[in-house]
């Protein structure tokens, strides 16, 4: 399924891809649809097939100046969505050993040069090529192949369903996050927004034995959600203030993680809620400029810190966490739909506050 533009997929026959020797070829069976494939969706990013277009004759160009193949193979043109993904190994190129036919895995899309001064030095998830399968012009896994560095890849075992094992990506975005706000025992948190990722973030931190938490969001299924799966504290954003009420129930606040982007004022919010030397996390994708009230960040010496990612170790420890089943994913993953109704699946997830979805998944036969 390829996305020609706004809202709209068209279904279409391509060639397998053509494997390098450190590449596996994946049969895909779940992917889950994020909130950047629904802003791609939408039309928020510059995206479809005309910038599809546009980046394979650059990407040709380049190819003949430097005497390069193209590393995309000859599916680059098309944009093809799907990053959060669980299947089997169906083929593997000649320097891969570590994989057998049919094996059930879940993968991490984030694809890393190794040369780049971030690479080098620890900071993979920040690599400066910024190569993601399902973005940046590389083909996801909407589709029934998908071909991914085997360094991505992560056998799972017959006890973890492949809905759950499609959701490590998120998993490991949330392990990520927590890392960063160096949280401790007795930190008071608050996260903004119930979605898949606070929720997930939510889970990470009772894993870590933390429960004074707190958790805003606008609908109240999300919340109640949240208080099944540990939260001390549920705030509807949409009625009174509530930076004043989270303060009035726990006092200023350590860490705070945002989970809502878009247009939301979650930001001045998070540095509203945060106390003295506070960290605030933010993980939201906004779609506009922030502005930020920098008396109030400064006066409190707050410390605000952008969300990217994460490293493949901590993508195994997520898997990990999975198989423990120290994350619940029941009550995340609210709907799943098979392929030939993708327009319905992503028209889902666009629409939570009529559809009450948290995580959408598609499913391949």
């Amino acid at each position: 399924m390829i996305l020609i533009g706004p809202r709209t997929f068209r279904e279409v026959d391509v060639s397998l891809p053509t494997l390098g020797s450190d590449d596996v070829l994946v049969k895909t069976k779940i992917v889950g649809i994020c909130g950047s494939d629904l802003l791609t969706y939408r039309g928020c990013f510059i995206k479809g097939y005309y910038w599809g277009v546009i980046m394979k004759i650059l990407t040709r160009a380049r190819a003949l100046l430097t005497g390069h193949p193209d590393p995309l193979g000859d599916r680059s043109w098309l944009e093809i969505l799907g990053h959060e993904v669980s299947g089997t190994i169906e083929d593997s190129g000649k320097n891969v050993s570590d994989f057998e036919y049919g094996e059930r895995i879940a993968l991490t899309p984030n694809i890393s040069c190794h040369n780049c001064e971030a690479c080098r030095t620890g900071y993979e998830n920040l690599c400066i090529r910024d190569m993601e399968i399902g973005s940046s012009g590389i083909p996801g896994a909407l589709a029934e192949y998908v071909k991914v560095p085997a360094e991505n890849i992560v056998v799972i075992p017959s006890t973890l369903s492949h809905e759950a094992a499609a959701i490590a990506d998120c998993v490991a975005v949330a392990l990520h996050a927590v890392k960063l706000a160096e949280v401790k025992g007795d930190h008071k948190i608050t996260i903004l927004g119930a979605g898949t990722m606070g929720l997930l973030i939510l889970q990470v931190l009772n894993a870590l034995g933390l429960r004074k938490i707190a958790i805003t969001d606008l609908n109240d299924y999300s919340l109640d959600v949240a208080k099944r799966l540990g939260a001390e504290y549920t705030f509807n954003a949409s009625q009174g203030n509530v930076c004043e009420e989270v303060k009035r129930a726990l006092g200023p606040i350590d860490r705070v993680f945002e989970c809502v982007g878009g247009k939301a004022p979650t930001v001045n919010q998070a540095l509203d809620l945060v106390g003295f030397h506070g960290r605030t996390i933010v993980i939201g994708n906004f779609t506009t400029p922030q502005k930020i009230k920098m008396l109030r960040f400064r006066k409190k010496e707050s410390i605000l810190l952008g969300c990217s990612r994460y490293t493949k170790s901590e993508f195994r420890e997520a898997v990990k966490m999975l198989i423990e089943s120290k994350i619940n994913t029941d009550l995340i993953i609210t709907h799943k739909f098979p392929i030939h109704r993708i327009r319905e699946a992503f028209e889902t997830a666009l629409n939570k506050h009529r559809t009450k979805a948290i995580k959408v998944q598609i499913e391949f036969q």
